[in-house]
C-alpha cells in the first residue's frame, strides 16, 4: 500500500516540476559532470564524443582496479555505480 502513495506522489511531483524542467535540470547536470570528469588525469571517458547522453557515464582509471572505484563512489561519494562489464 505505501508503494502506491510513493508512486502517486511521485507523479504528482513530476507534474508539478514539468517534464521540461527536468530534462534540462538533466541536461545542465550531465553537461556539468562531462566536463568535470574529463579533466581527471587517469580517467577514460567511453564515448567522449557524444555529450548529449542520459545521465550515464562509462569510464575507466588507469592503474586501478575497478572495484575499489565503486567502492570509493558508493560508500564515500553515496554515488551508485557498477564495475564491470
Amino acid at each position: 500500500f505505501l508503494q502506491v502513495i510513493k508512486i502517486a506522489l511521485s507523479i504528482e511531483l513530476k507534474e508539478q516540476m514539468g517534464v521540461q524542467n527536468i530534462l534540462d535540470r538533466e541536461h545542465e547536470l550531465t553537461t556539468i559532470v562531462f566536463e568535470k570528469l574529463s579533466e581527471i588525469d587517469n580517467l577514460k571517458l567511453l564515448a567522449p564524443n557524444h555529450e548529449d547522453r542520459l545521465g550515464i557515464f562509462s569510464f575507466y582509471i588507469d592503474n586501478a582496479h575497478y572495484n575499489l572505484i565503486v567502492k570509493l563512489l558508493n560508500d564515500r561519494f553515496g554515488i551508485q555505480t557498477r564495475g564491470g562489464c
